[in-house]
C-alpha cells in the first residue's frame, strides 16, 4: 500500500524524475548560422539592392531561467526594437550588459552579407546556465528576424552533442510593414513578436505571402554541435568567465561588425564587454573529460518537421528541431539609424 502511494506522489511532482546537468560541468559548442535566402525560394520582392538580401550579425546569450531576449506573444524590449528595425545594437548591448549577473556568456556571430551563406561562433553552457537565446535581423525588413528562444542544451543530465533547428522568419511587432523594402511605420501601440507564414499576414503584398505553399521554404537553420566538455574544479562563476573569455579569440571586436549604409553616416558600437581578466585561466582549474575527443566528429542529426524528445523550453515551438545526446573573411552588412526605405507609401497597398 505504500509502494502505490509513493508511484502516486511520484506521477504527480512533474519534472521530479529528469536530470539536470551538473553546475560543475561546462561545455563548449560551436554555433553555425545557416543562411537559404535565395531568389529561387523567395522570388516575391526579393531584394537586389538598396541593400541586397542579406543578414545581421547576430547577437545573444547563454542564461539561466532568466532573463529571455525574446518570446512569441510578447513584446520586445527597447534595444530589440532598435536591432530589428536598424540593425543597430548599442542599446541591447547596454541592456544585456545590465543583465550579466543573470548570464554565463555573450554570443556575437558576424554578419552574413548574402542571401545565402554561414558564419559561426563559439559558445559555452555550464549546469546552471543551459539555454541559449540568439536573435539575427533580416536585411532589409521593417522589423523581421529570426532567433532562438531560450533552447536548452541540457537533456537527461548530459549537454546534447548536437543540435539543428530550422526558424521561421518573425516580426517583431514594432512597425507595420509587410515588405522589405517598406518604410518606416510604427507600430501604435506596440505589438507582440508573431511568427511569419505563406498565409499570415494574409495581405497579398506581403513580401511572405505565398499562399499557395503548404509552408514557407527552409530560409534559415542554426547549427550547434559540442566540441568538449570540462569538469569544473573551482565552481566561482567569476573564474568560470574568466576561462571562457580566455578561449575566445582576443581580436573578436564588435566595431569590426558594425553597418553603414551609403549616403548615411555610420556609428559606432560603444557597448563594453562583459570579459573577466586575462590572469583567471591560472586560478580556475579544467579536466575534460576522457570520452570527450570521440564526439568531436559526430555530426547534427537533421530532421525537418518534427520535435525529438521533450523540451519545455519555450524557444522549441520556433521551428524544427532535432538532436542527438550521449553519455559521450568578416564582412560588412548594411543598416541606417533611421531604417530601410522605400518608394511606395504604406497607403499604396491597400
Amino acid at each position: 500500500m505504500l509502494f502505490f502511494i509513493s508511484i502516486l506522489v511520484l506521477q504527480n511532482i512533474p519534472g521530479l524524475l529528469s536530470f539536470r546537468c551538473l553546475p560543475g560541468n561546462l561545455a563548449v559548442y560551436t554555433l553555425k548560422l545557416q543562411t537559404f535566402w535565395d531568389e529561387e525560394s523567395f522570388p516575391k520582392q526579393y531584394p537586389q539592392w538598396r541593400p541586397p538580401a542579406q543578414w545581421s550579425k547576430t547577437v545573444g546569450f547563454v542564461h539561466g531561467e532568466d532573463p529571455e531576449l525574446f518570446r512569441v506573444g510578447n513584446a520586445v524590449s527597447g534595444g530589440v526594437r532598435t536591432f530589428i528595425e536598424t540593425g543597430d545594437s548599442t542599446l541591447l548591448d547596454q541592456e544585456i550588459g545590465n543583465r550579466t549577473s543573470n548570464l554565463l556568456d555573450t554570443i556575437l556571430v558576424p554578419p552574413i552579407t548574402k542571401g545565402v551563406g554561414e558564419a559561426e561562433a563559439t559558445v559555452f553552457v555550464d549546469g546552471n546556465h543551459t539555454k541559449v537565446s540568439v536573435m539575427t535581423k533580416i536585411v532589409p525588413s521593417p522589423d523581421w528576424f529570426i532567433g532562438l528562444d531560450s533552447i536548452s542544451m541540457c537533456r537527461d543530465g548530459h549537454f546534447i552533442d548536437a543540435l539543428s533547428i530550422k526558424v521561421d522568419p518573425l516580426d517583431g511587432g514594432t512597425d507595420n510593414g509587410f515588405t522589405f523594402t517598406s518604410p518606416n511605420w510604427p507600430t501604435e501601440p506596440q505589438g507582440v513578436v508573431f511568427r511569419i507564414s505563406q498565409k499570415y499576414p494574409p495581405h497579398p503584398a506581403g513580401s511572405f505571402n505565398y499562399p499557395h505553399l503548404q509552408q514557407l521554404p527552409t530560409i534559415a537553420q542554426f547549427f550547434l554541435t559540442k566540441r568538449k566538455d570540462y569538469e569544473l574544479a573551482d565552481q566561482r562563476k567569476d573564474n568560470i568567465q574568466g576561462f571562457i573569455s580566455n578561449q575566445k579569440d582576443p581580436n573578436m571586436d564588435k566595431d569590426k561588425y558594425e553597418y553603414s549604409v551609403e549616403s548615411q553616416p555610420s556609428s559606432k558600437d560603444t557597448s563594453s564587454s562583459s570579459s573577466s581578466s586575462s590572469s583567471s585561466l591560472e586560478i580556475i582549474d579544467f579536466v575534460p573529460f576522457e570520452e570527450t575527443n570521440k564526439i568531436n566528429s559526430k555530426k547534427a542529426e537533421l530532421r525537418s518537421n518534427e520535435i525529438l524528445g521533450s523540451s519545455s523550453s519555450p524557444g522549441s515551438s520556433s521551428g524544427s528541431i532535432s538532436y542527438k545526446s550521449s553519455l559521450g573573411k568578416h564582412l560588412k552588412g548594411f543598416r541606417g539609424s533611421g531604417g530601410y526605405h522605400a518608394s511606395s507609401a504604406p497607403q499604396d497597398f491597400f
